[in-house]
């Protein structure tokens, strides 16, 4: 499953609601046009939560004014499905308190909208990003001054999900640069410098990116010194965005895009796996995410509620896997995950 509109179906309620309840004010206009214009003002703690839903029910981009309350503004598509989706998120709001969130005083609004261009307005919200400690995160159009040792990744994620922005994807990049970092080869911790006689696909870690979105966490894998990257998506916009990242970063011949899911890892075996899914597909995909780490290898997972970590957690331990560390960040939470050394008997 995509990052880009990762699916929210663990955080929205099954039953339908009654989306006039207390303190959900809703103001819907006949919508007759290609797209229809949603905005959303809501408490800062709950609009992380509702962006990933707008994504999930069909928005390709999202404009987000903070301040003392949050407007989020964006359109999806009038097909037969948008009355369905905008009741799937009158529903999330209406139970944003029994999830534990605060929203405050809510008002949705919905009406007609014409401009065709919406998909490429992130553009003007896209800034300049500085991730962990080596990692920067720019556009191919603006100058940004870099550090020397600095890696620079140019982004154009156009309709796909992933700049680094969101809590969930800043969460994975700091955990993969640590685990590269602390990479072995050979008993030998990997660097640039390592003692291999150049520098080969064969002397770095082996990555497998699940749900690749725009492809940034492949690209921050391949700069990092990764040997070599399969990217995976279940969505072809996302695959072809992907690879025309990867193309601006070098990365051709180095990380492989393929549209598909775990399937299409067969038996192979990673260094590295990075999941930013959500809590209930990573559940799901536990044992064959397991399988798919060779030993010592390090998972990343994120896209995780701090309600849900605990029972992720206790997923993969159930699956052999060791937890080593924990990143939190505003309501969200990234695990790292480390699967022991084999012996004789099997895991240790």
């Amino acid at each position: 499953m995509r990052r880009s509109r990762a699916s929210s179906a663990n955080l929205v309620a099954e039953r339908r609601r009654d989306s006039t309840r207390r303190g959900l004010s809703i103001a819907v206009r006949p919508a007759r046009s290609a797209y229809i214009e949603v905005i959303i003002t809501l408490s800062p703690t709950a609009a992380d939560l509702v962006s990933m839903l707008l994504f999930e029910s069909g928005a390709t981009a999202i404009a987000v004014t903070e301040g003392a309350r949050s407007r989020l503004h964006t359109h999806l598509l009038d097909d037969p499905a948008l009355e369905a989706n905008l009741e799937r998120v009158r529903s999330y709001l209406a139970s944003l308190r029994s999830l534990g969130f605060d929203p405050g005083p809510v008002r949705l609004i919905t009406r007609r909208f014409e401009d065709r261009g919406w998909a490429t307005r992130w553009k003007e919200y896209f800034r300049p990003m500085r991730i962990g400690r080596r990692l920067v995160v720019k556009t191919s159009w603006e100058r940004t001054p870099v550090k020397e040792g600095d890696i620079v990744v140019e982004l154009d994620p156009g309709m796909a999900f992933g700049t680094g922005q969101h809590p969930t994807t800043r969460m994975c990049l700091e955990l993969l640069e640590e685990a590269i970092e602390e990479f072995t080869v050979d008993s030998s911790l990997f660097t640039r410098r390592t003692t291999c006689q150049q520098l080969t696909v064969n002397c770095g870690p082996t990555v497998l990116d699940l749900g690749t979105g725009s492809g940034l966490l492949a690209i921050a894998a391949f700069r990092f010194g990764a040997g070599t990257v399969l990217a995976l998506d279940t969505d072809r916009v996302a695959c072809r965005i992907a690879s025309e990242n990867i193309r601006r970063n070098g990365g051709d011949g180095r990380i492989a895009v393929k549209h598909g899911s775990l399937e299409m890892v067969g038996r192979r075996t990673f260094d590295m796996v990075l999941a930013n899914l959500t809590a209930e597909r990573l559940i799901n995909f536990a044992p064959s995410l397991a399988r798919s780490l060779r030993s010592r290898g390090r998972m990343i997972a994120s896209g995780i509620l701090r309600n849900q970590e605990q029972g992720v957690a206790a997923t993969f331990r159930g699956c052999g896997m060791v937890l080593e560390r924990v990143r939190r960040s505003r309501g969200w939470v990234g695990l790292m995950f480390r699967r022991p050394a084999a012996s004789p008997r099997g895991l240790n």
